[in-house]
């Protein structure tokens, strides 16, 4: 049986200030590394020299790819824009998982953060990955459930809205308070919304 050959696809994630809901996100591909380590040295670099843009919100994604197969992601990196990690979320989302005691988690229900998918967003947390407690009862919790739930505003930015998102913690960036005040507002209400 031959053994599982990856890459490391690296990936810098950018927002340009000012930080608003919806402002455009950029992706850029930086290269496929042999290793976690080898792009962490990279990055590593990166930030030192004098090319990294440090304004706005950026950040740096690690994904290991399995060769010769279709896009299969098995764990992934993100790296702060000073080339810490921040996160690292396993592969195998299909497999049981634990929970996570809520005294670990990094942001609590109420809290307004930032996230970038397509575009940044502002949001506000609504939920936390299951606790072993639920984890138990639930009896199907897998590593895929390892993800915060959080509100965002519909169009307009009116808080009369489903709209939402499943978030790694890594994905997850506190808000200073930056957030302008009716931004602020709606969050609010959007969170007591869904809590009550």
């Amino acid at each position: 049986m031959s053994r599982r050959r990856t890459v490391v696809e690296l990936t810098e994630v950018h927002v340009e200030p000012p930080l608003v809901d919806g402002a455009p996100a950029a992706f850029r591909r930086l290269g496929l590394f042999s290793t976690f380590e080898s792009a962490a040295r990279w990055v590593s670099q990166r930030v030192a020299g004098d090319d990294y843009d440090d304004h706005g919100l950026g950040y740096f994604t690690g994904e290991e790819l399995v060769l010769d197969h279709r896009r299969r992601v098995c764990n992934s990196v993100a790296y702060g824009r000073n080339g810490s990690v921040r996160g690292h979320v396993s592969g195998g989302v299909e497999r049981p998982w634990g929970g996570r005691e809520p005294s670990t988690c990094a942001f609590k229900p109420g809290d307004v953060v930032g996230l970038v998918g397509i575009v940044y967003r502002i949001g506000v947390v609504l939920g936390l990955p299951p606790s072993p407690d639920e984890a138990r009862r639930w009896s199907d919790v897998t590593l895929g459930d390892d993800l915060y739930l959080v509100g965002v505003l519909g169009e307009g930015g009116s808080p009369a809205t489903n709209n939402h998102e499943h978030v790694s913690e890594s994905a997850l960036f506190a808000i200073d308070d930056d957030v302008a005040p009716e931004t602020r507002a709606a969050l609010a209400q959007r969170f007591e919304g869904y809590a009550g």
